[in-house]
């Protein structure tokens, strides 16, 4: 069998524009358009419903007829059915809320996907989909996203993400500490939390920033961040820690700030970076987040941050979370 194309029509239910009584309810002799009224229980039984040689009657056929169509109609109108709390959805069942989709994750009825805690529905979309050109473009991740190939009008394509590189996506958050100029940050030996305190951009629903830990809904994140470390703070390392599992699902590597050389004395003023880039990070339930850093030794004043006093304010750590599923 050849490839069904869809014509650019607008798709409406059999029997929509019949006259007058040529249509009626199955096994009815009312009119309604509403599948309220015609899913009713003689459409569940069926042709049961005429005698064992009885005719089935020409408003019969067409209001089941209308009915199956109607159902088969709203795809073309939605894409994906929209979510009902009557619906029985099974693991990998999609359901559409307000223009997102979610994915069953296991057996359930009467659960709102917008008000889950990831239990029962995973959010796939977010941000909405795009026009693009597939032959040049990077899309947004996700399980189901249609692109238009510019270059073929009246072919719709589907790409299915099944990596993370190079994905670009407008859900993220950017966070940082910063302070006015002039302003220093002690450390200590051991762990230390990084004060972030400022949101840059937040286009992550569910995300906020209080008394420096991140708050993460349901999601698979990417995390991206930078530090400083300064005096004689040696061999610091920058982690994200889970706080909510007491967990470290992302650190960057070790780097020796202090680099003293050529009879540098002791107390020299020597400073570095360290960053980190995660793995994807996969959450089931929302948790929280701190940006930490390690320092073996040296932890004292102004090693987690010296001012540069160039006016312009001091920025002694970002962070960035993307979200891509």
């Amino acid at each position: 069998m050849t490839k069904i194309i869809i014509p650019n029509i607008n798709i409406k239910p059999f029997a929509s524009e019949s006259v007058g009584t040529e249509r009626t309810v199955f096994g009815d002799d009312t009119q309604s358009d509403l599948l309220v009224d015609n899913l009713n229980s003689d459409w569940f039984r069926g042709w049961g419903i005429v005698g064992v040689n009885g005719l089935p009657t020409k408003q019969d056929f067409n209001g089941g007829m209308y009915t199956s169509s109607a159902l088969t109609t709203s795809y073309f109108q939605m894409g994906v059915p929209e979510w009902r709390s009557n619906q029985e959805y099974f693991v990998g069942s999609i359901a559409n809320v307000a223009g997102e989709l979610y994915k069953a994750v296991q057996i359930n009825t009467g659960v709102l996907p917008t008000s889950d805690d990831g239990s029962n529905w995973l959010q796939v979309t977010g941000g909405g989909f795009a026009i693009v050109d597939l032959d040049t473009a990077i899309p947004v991740i996700g399980d189901f996203l249609p692109f238009q190939d510019v270059s073929d009008s009246d072919e719709p394509k589907k790409a299915t993400i099944q990596s993370v590189a190079g994905v670009i996506s407008k859900n993220y958050m950017l966070i940082a500490e910063e302070y006015a100029s002039g302003t220093s940050v002690n450390g200590s030996n051991g762990w230390n939390t990084r004060a972030l305190n400022t949101v840059k951009e937040n286009n992550i629903a569910g995300a906020s920033l209080s008394s420096n830990q991140i708050t993460l809904p349901v999601g698979s994140y990417i995390f991206e961040g930078a530090c400083v470390a300064y005096y004689q703070a040696t061999d610091v390392q920058p982690r994200i820690r889970n706080i909510t599992d007491s967990t470290t699902p992302a650190k960057g590597l070790v780097v020796a700030a202090a680099l003293l050389s050529g009879g540098a004395t002791a107390n020299a003023q020597t400073g570095t970076s360290v960053s980190l880039h995660s793995q994807v990070v996969t959450i089931a339930t929302t948790k929280t987040f701190e940006f930490q850093m390690y320092i073996r030794s040296g932890g004292s004043s102004g090693s987690m941050g010296s001012p540069a006093l160039s006016g312009e304010g001091e920025l002694y750590a970002q962070l960035k979370i993307t979200k891509v599923l």
